[in-house]
């Protein structure tokens, strides 16, 4: 007889569990009713989220090419070349613990995937003006690197904060594919143009105004939807 509240808490804690994976289920379902509710909004969504992860991934340009441009700013040495190639990624590390720390902090979403993506902007297009610049190429390169693989690492929140249930399931699924199509489209654009042209700069603009469509996109999303 002594041990039957003892048997009863137990009992308890074991639902506990189960109860609140319910509990969740609910909330979900409910989230999910409402998106369905507003199905054409939430398809613009869709698409405005996944230009921009097209654009993210577009940044695979200047991951293939850094090098060969800073050879063709006049750097030979080939170790020279490495560390100078280094040098964007050091300064990406550091951008992306800072700035998403930052969005965590503030619980601020949409500015901080939209200022990086036009910081890469910036970026990208000062490199097409720096390409015979060793170190104003590496200092363009830093800005665009880092603010793209800054908006990498807070890309995600929107998406997540935004779709919930099956939405969440279709909706996420289709916002990656299309950003894996950069993964092929951008680097074939780049070296068409640059074959057209004898020159990377025209290229280069092109992911610049990439970056800057793929970051405005972002604002087209109410702030109530993804802050938090």
């Amino acid at each position: 007889m002594a041990l039957q509240p003892f048997v009863a808490g137990l009992a308890a804690d074991v639902e506990t569990p189960a109860k609140l994976a319910e509990t969740q289920g609910e909330r979900d379902s409910a989230r999910s009713t409402k998106l369905d509710r507003r199905l054409p909004t939430c398809r613009t969504t869709i698409w405005l989220l996944a230009l921009t992860n097209f654009a993210l991934l577009a940044n695979v340009v200047t991951a293939l090419w850094l090098p060969s441009l800073i050879k063709g700013s006049g750097i030979s040495d080939p170790l020279h070349i490495g560390w100078m190639t280094s040098i964007p990624y050091a300064v990406a590390i550091t951008t992306m613990i800072l700035v998403a720390r930052n969005s965590d902090r503030t619980g601020e979403r949409r500015w901080h995937a939209v200022v990086p993506a036009l910081v890469a902007s910036i970026g990208v297009i000062w490199m097409s003006f720096s390409l015979h610049e060793p170190v104003m190429l590496v200092f363009a390169a830093a800005l665009c690197i880092g603010g793209a693989l800054t908006l990498n690492a807070l890309f995600w929140n929107l998406p997540t904060a935004l779709l919930s249930g099956n939405a969440a399931v279709v909706g996420i699924a289709f916002i990656n594919s299309v950003g894996q199509l950069a993964g092929f489209t951008a680097p074939a654009v780049f070296g068409w143009l640059f074959q057209k042209s004898g020159s990377p700069a025209y290229g280069l603009l092109s992911l610049g105004a990439l970056f800057a469509v793929g970051g405005l996109a972002v604002l087209c999303i109410p702030k109530t939807a993804v802050n938090r």
